[in-house]
């Protein structure tokens, strides 16, 4: 009877140590369900720096964040690492700009949820603002040129509106929130702060902006639609009539045309891309060149306000 006694005390114990072991695997199956990879911090990863820097001022210390375009690099021209797509593949939350902008990276998205990672999600931010046709119509452009011409219909570059900013940061505010419910308050508390720092900004910068009595500019790249718009500029032309595209000898004429037209001595270039042949070909009717940032992330441009800042003051330092 003891050894019988001694076997079903063994038997009950092996079974508590095995009801023990089932109920702590399916606790930990549940809990990893349940809690993301963010135990400690958010993984976000944004595809250029204007993002970087809103995700940044929402997310503040509660998120692990990264961005994968180079500094003074173009998001028209750039090609993905292994060790880019490696970052990805890690990634909880992944914000793009998507409208063309950053076509590489739709590859990227794909393929992780072909995979069906866990705690992943991307967000196309574009999807949050009202996107604008170009408001160059490039007459004068080739047919050859026209036919290469593969860029969006809409212009990509809406965060150079800072009416678009607010709605870019709601947007990163509400995807952030959905992903870590714990520090939702602490996100919606810094949204609030960047919106009132937003909203100081602007007026300080529309007040300045509506001392020029000039408004017509010649760009180098179509990029600043959304920021003529905002500050009620008159964008007369673009050197480089599709992203990446060299511009044909009958365009550049066209161009030329337009600064003579208007009187215009300035060409506002970009840090991310080399004007050397529109500029050859056009300086005989050019005096000034200055520089204009679409993406920031260089000295004293390192967060978004500062970025629209230094845009404000180089244009109305120079039509003044």
């Amino acid at each position: 009877m003891l050894k019988g006694g001694k076997k079903r005390n063994i038997a009950i114990i092996s079974g508590f140590i095995l009801l023990f072991f089932i109920v702590i695997f399916f606790y930990f199956q549940t809990f990893q369900k349940k809690t993301p990879a963010y135990n400690s911090k958010l993984k976000v990863t944004t595809t250029i720096f204007p993002l970087y820097d809103i995700a940044e001022q929402i997310g503040g210390d509660k998120i692990e964040l990264v961005t994968l375009l180079p500094k003074g690099a173009s998001p028209h021209t750039f090609e993905p690492t292994p060790e880019i797509i490696r970052q990805i593949s890690q990634t909880n939350l992944f914000l793009f700009a998507g409208a063309g902008l950053d076509s590489w990276a739709t590859f990227l998205v794909e393929d992780n949820i072909d995979r069906k990672k866990n705690n992943y999600r991307a967000l196309d931010l574009s999807e949050k603002v009202v996107l604008k046709p170009y408001l160059n119509d490039h007459e004068g452009e080739d047919e050859e040129g026209a036919e290469e011409h593969e860029h969006a219909d809409f212009d990509p570059h809406y965060w150079l509106s800072p009416a678009n900013a607010l709605l870019i940061a709601q947007g990163i505010t509400e995807a952030l929130s959905e992903e870590d419910r714990e520090n939702e308050s602490y996100y919606r508390a810094n949204l609030e702060i960047f919106q009132k720092e937003l909203e100081l900004a602007i007026k300080s910068w529309q007040e300045k902006m509506e001392q020029l009595e000039r408004r017509e500019i010649i760009v180098f790249h179509d990029a600043w639609n959304y920021f003529a718009d905002f500050f009620d500029l008159n964008i007369v032309a673009s050197f480089e009539p599709f992203p990446g595209k060299t511009p044909s000898p009958k365009y550049l004429q066209s161009v030329q045309n337009e600064i003579i037209a208007h009187d215009i001595s300035v060409v506002f270039t970009e840090p991310q891309l080399a004007p050397d042949l529109a500029l050859a070909l056009a300086f005989d009717v050019l005096s000034q060149v200055a520089i204009l940032d679409p993406l920031g992330g260089l000295s004293g441009r390192e967060s978004y306000l500062s970025l629209i800042d230094y845009n404000v003051e180089t244009i109305y330092s120079y039509l003044k």
